[in-house]
C-alpha cells in the first residue's frame, strides 16, 4: 500500500464510505463527515489528486481512482475488523468502538490486522466462545422472563447440544413463549409449536433469540 499519513487515510476512508452510502462526495460532505474546514478538505483533495488517488474538480463530486479505491477498501476493511473485535469481543458500544478503531487502525500493520482477522475466525469456530457473537436485538433464551415471546435466530454449542435442541423442534424461525423458570433458572419451561417443553439452563443459553 502507498505510504500515507493518518489524515490522508481518513480522507480516503471518508470518500469511500460516502460513495458506498450513495451520498454526494463533494467538499462540503467530506468536511461534515470528518468535522474539518472546507479549505482543509480542498487542500487534502489536491494532495490526493497529485498522488493519483482521487479525481477532484471544484464544485463537482469527488471520485476515487482505481488506485485510490483499492487503498480505500483496504483501509475500510481494516477499520471494520478492529471495530468488530472491539464490539463483539471486548463489548464496547458502537460509538466508542468507532472512536477506538479510528485511533488504532493507523498504528497496526497489515500483518497484525491479518492475524487479528484469523484470530476472530478461530474464536467464531470455537463453540466455547460462540456466546460472544450476539448481535443487537438478539439475546440468549435463558435470560428471558416468563411471559416473553421470542423467535429463534440460531443455535450454538457442541453438536450433541444442537442436535438435542433441534430434535425438540426448536429450529431457526420457531416462535417460543417462556412460561416458567425455576428459582435458580434451571429448568426453563417454554411453549413452542403447541408443545410444552422443559430446557436445562445450558441448553437455553445456546438458543439465540430475537426479542
Amino acid at each position: 500500500m502507498t505510504e500515507l499519513t493518518k489524515s490522508t487515510e481518513d480522507y480516503l476512508e471518508a470518500i469511500y464510505n460516502l460513495l458506498n452510502q450513495k451520498k454526494v462526495s463533494n467538499v462540503k460532505a467530506i468536511a461534515k463527515y470528518l468535522n474539518v474546514s472546507l479549505p482543509a478538505v480542498s487542500m487534502a483533495l489536491k494532495h490526493l489528486q497529485d498522488k493519483d488517488l482521487v479525481v477532484y474538480k471544484a464544485y463537482a463530486p469527488v471520485k476515487l481512482t482505481k488506485k485510490g479505491m483499492d487503498i480505500a477498501k483496504k483501509i475500510t476493511e481494516r477499520h471494520i475488523i478492529i471495530r468488530t473485535f472491539l464490539i463483539q469481543i471486548l463489548k464496547l458500544n458502537e460509538f466508542d468502538a468507532d472512536e477506538e478503531a479510528c485511533a488504532i487502525e493507523h498504528a497496526m500493520s497489515p500483518e497484525t490486522i491479518k492475524k487479528l482477522s484469523i484470530l476472530m475466525d478461530q474464536i467464531r469456530k470455537d463453540s466455547h466462545f460462540q456466546g460472544l457473537f450476539v448481535n443487537e436485538g438478539e439475546a440468549h433464551l435463558c435470560d428471558q422472563k416468563p411471559g416473553t415471546k421470542v423467535k429463534v435466530i440460531k443455535i450454538l454449542g457442541e453438536p450433541e447440544i444442537k442436535r438435542r435442541i433441534t430434535e425438540m423442534g426448536l429450529t431457526q424461525g420457531t416462535e417460543i413463549e417462556v412460561l416458567r423458570k425455576a428459582p435458580l433458572g434451571d429448568p426453563i419451561e417454554i411453549k413452542a409449536r403447541g408443545f410444552l417443553l422443559s430446557l436445562r439452563h445450558n441448553e437455553a443459553h445456546n438458543i439465540i433469540v430475537e426479542l
